[in-house]
């Protein structure tokens, strides 16, 4: 399964909310530079808008676009990536808990986070719809329940 579309407009989101303080306090600190070091500042400062543009029209969203999960009897499978490839197997027997998670930008969109506590640790699955949590906890619960032939 792939996350939610919305997904792509949270994580844009998050990242210029995140640029835009850093490009902030940039220009605060080029207010306080000698006149001699200002040009240094400012190519510096017009690479840091290209990187923040490149980040939030193609990394950000490619990034969220390729995020994978499937559920089996068996576990949950991961995988994600645009430029390094990451795939992860979370078995279904160490699940403790499936928890859900909503801030304030993902609850005006609709989604939430899921996560997955294991012993000692967790997984998240940032950007899923309240239907598909049901379904990842219904699937664990399930996982968990005792064997009808047994």
């Amino acid at each position: 399964m792939q996350l939610a579309p919305k997904a792509v407009v949270v994580a844009v989101l998050r990242s210029a909310i995140l640029w835009a303080i850093l490009l902030i306090a940039a220009v605060g600190l080029v207010l306080g530079i000698p006149a001699m070091r200002i040009p240094i500042v400012f190519a510096v400062l017009g690479l840091a808008i290209v990187v923040a543009l490149i980040e939030l029209t193609w990394l950000t969203p490619a990034a969220v676009r390729s995020f994978r999960y499937s559920v089996s009897p068996d576990g949950i499978h991961t995988s994600e990536g645009v430029v390094f490839q990451r795939e992860n197997f979370l078995p279904m027997q160490p699940i403790l808990i499936v928890e859900r998670r909503q801030g304030p930008i993902m609850r005006s969109v609709g989604l939430v986070k899921v996560r997955l506590r294991v012993p000692g640790s967790y997984v998240d699955i940032d950007g899923v719809t309240d239907d598909a949590f049901i379904d990842l906890q219904r699937e664990v619960r399930s996982a968990h329940a005792p064997d009808a032939h047994g």
